[in-house]
């Protein structure tokens, strides 16, 4: 029993020190505890993305500790320059619009001085090569050059160069390695490692032999007409390779020179162990650096060179003044031809020498060679390439009818307004030939001829006329023709024939009269029986001559027309007359 109740004493004794230890240390280690849990929590959160506070922590500090490491070294630079270029690249390509309105302030003005530049460096070098080919100077200069064993350019330069600066190597002082060497055109191309370690020798025995400082070196190299001067920096040194006579200020210049390749690659040359590389960078700014200056002298343009201006001006005036002229005399013919009638141009142009002209060319119009000859243009020039077609002009559309109709002589064609109109006299088998061919003058052409007479029916008034105007005369009391009469029947048979042709052509009907007559002397069935006779006798004696006894109707005349004639011979005659449109 008192070992349960010490048991239970011990047990409770110890439960009350482990509590007073908790409380303990939760006194000391309760903050330390809280920030844990505070912290943990924060890294759960952000890990759900619930909340947003470090993307405002990382906008306040992110600026600054860019600031802060660019000021240590290039690495940010350099770490960020490709998502900078791919950044760049997909602006440009889904719009370039926003780069060119950023750069086109400075493009402009740009490009305007680079092209100023170009052409005035090219004016100079035309002015130059003209003095230095043609001038007494450069006679001389070329005797000198064949005296000396030297190349004329070498010559030249040497007589208008001040200085140039050929070559500029930089070397690690440490190890004497070249690091960079950049070199103009002219300049004859060297070995930079072998350059290079010639002249850290050279340094090194200058301070071998007269016992320089550590910090002294050798500043100038002179061989010849050329200088190598040394500028010395803490880690590296410009060597300038330099021809000419150049002035101390040049000194300045390769300070400079060294001055900003230290900044620039600071790092690289205090960690640098033999890698080149890191130092290529520097070619364009050190190739900037390659400097040149020439002789200053009077600005006179030499006499050959205004000559040459001269001819050459002449030469462009007589060119424009060709072209202009060549363009001329080809509007001149083109309006000549686009004026014919039956000819249209539709398309002309010059290329490799030659005029093409396209058309439209009705084969009745005027030849092209003919328009051709007239004008300046050489014929053998030209190209044509017309396609036929008719016109409706007046001129071409009376030409196309006079070769398809064939009109006679007597025969008049006139065009107007799209009808061709016909007059004068023709055969009717012509009438009628060219009334059907007019019909292939042109779809939209059209064909009178009302003013055309027939020539038939001008035989048929003719003969009707003759015929009408003869009479037989007769004996008193007789019906026998006497022999004085019989050459009347004769000219009455060839009348009759010519109007029986005629009409006959003409298709036109008709039948002749043969009125017999008498004096009226005797009784009335006398002269009745006389006036049948007389006529029945014309018409034997005609039908003995070949007439159509068809044709021939005997009568007597009417008792007034005999008494209508004074003459009693006349009224004893015996007369026709001619009914056309009747059939007897």
């Amino acid at each position: 029993m008192n070992d349960e109740s010490h048991i239970e004493e011990s047990s409770t004794n110890g439960n009350s020190v482990f509590s007073e230890f908790s409380e303990l240390r939760d006194l000391l280690l309760e903050p330390e505890h809280n920030k844990l849990e505070r912290a943990d929590e924060r890294l759960k959160r952000l890990e759900d993305r619930k909340v947003d506070v470090t993307v405002d922590q990382v906008s306040h500090l992110l600026p600054e500790a860019i600031v802060h490491r660019s000021k240590q070294d290039q690495k940010l630079a350099s770490a960020l320059a490709p998502t900078v270029e791919k950044t760049i690249q997909v602006s440009v390509r889904r719009d370039p619009r926003p780069i060119v309105d950023a750069i086109f302030p400075i493009i402009g003005p740009a490009i305007r001085k680079s092209i100023a530049e170009a052409l005035s460096s090219t004016l100079e070098s035309i002015n130059q090569s003209m003095e230095h080919r043609f001038s007494l100077t450069a006679i001389k200069w070329r005797l000198e050059a064949r005296r000396s064993g030297r190349t004329f350019s070498e010559v030249a330069l040497s007589h208008t160069l001040l200085y140039r600066i050929e070559e500029i190597f930089v070397i690690d002082r440490q190890t004497g390695v070249s690091l960079v060497h950049v070199s103009t055109e002219a300049a004859e191309l060297h070995d930079g490692s072998v350059v290079s370690s010639m002249l850290t020798a050279i340094q090194d025995f200058v301070k071998d032999s007269f016992g320089s400082e550590e910090d002294e070196v050798l500043e100038t190299l002179e061989v010849g007409d050329v200088n190598v001067w040394f500028e010395p920096g803490p880690h590296a040194t410009v060597a300038a390779v330099i021809r000419g006579i150049p002035p101390r200020s040049l000194r300045d210049h390769l300070k400079e020179l060294v001055e900003v390749f230290h900044l620039n690659y600071a790092d690289e040359l205090a960690t640098f162990e033999g890698d080149v590389d890191p130092f290529q960078g520097s070619v364009a700014f050190l190739t900037s650096g390659l400097l040149e200056q020439k002789q200053e002298r009077e600005k006179k343009t030499s006499p050959l060179l205004w000559l040459f201006l001269i001819a050459a001006i002449c030469v462009l005036g007589w060119l424009i003044y060709r072209g202009i002229d060549a363009r001329s005399d080809k509007n001149n013919l083109l309006d000549a031809l686009d004026s014919q009638p039956g000819i249209v141009v539709t398309d002309s142009y010059t290329k490799s020498g030659y005029l093409y002209v396209n058309g439209l060319k009705d084969p009745l119009s005027r030849s092209v060679e003919e328009i051709v000859s007239l004008s300046d243009v050489n014929p053998e020039r030209i190209v044509f390439d017309w396609e036929p077609y008719h016109t409706l002009s007046p001129d071409v559309v009376r030409q196309r009818a006079i070769a398809l109709l064939e009109p006679p002589a007597t025969v008049e064609l006139m065009v107007d307004d799209g009808v061709v109109f016909a007059s004068g006299f023709a055969s009717t088998s012509w009438i009628e030939l060219a009334s059907e061919q007019a019909k292939y003058l042109a779809p939209t052409v059209l064909y009178n001829d009302v003013a055309v007479v027939h020539l038939e029916d001008i035989a048929i008034a003719d003969a009707r006329d003759a015929i009408e105007s003869l009479w037989v005369g007769f004996a008193f009391g007789s019906s026998d023709i006497a022999e004085t009469e019989l050459a009347r029947i004769d000219r009455l048979t060839g009348h009759i024939a010519s109007l029986s042709a005629a009409a006959e052509i003409r298709d036109i009907p008709f039948a002749i009269l043969v009125l017999g007559g008498a004096s009226g002397n005797a009784d009335a069935a006398t002269n009745r029986l006389l006036m049948d006779e007389r006529s029945d006798s014309v018409s034997r004696a005609l039908v003995a001559r070949g007439i159509d006894p068809a044709l021939l109707v005997s009568q007597q005349k009417s008792e007034e027309s005999n008494l209508e004639y004074e003459d009693v011979g006349r009224a004893r005659s015996v007369e026709l007359r001619v009914q056309l449109g009747a059939r007897p």
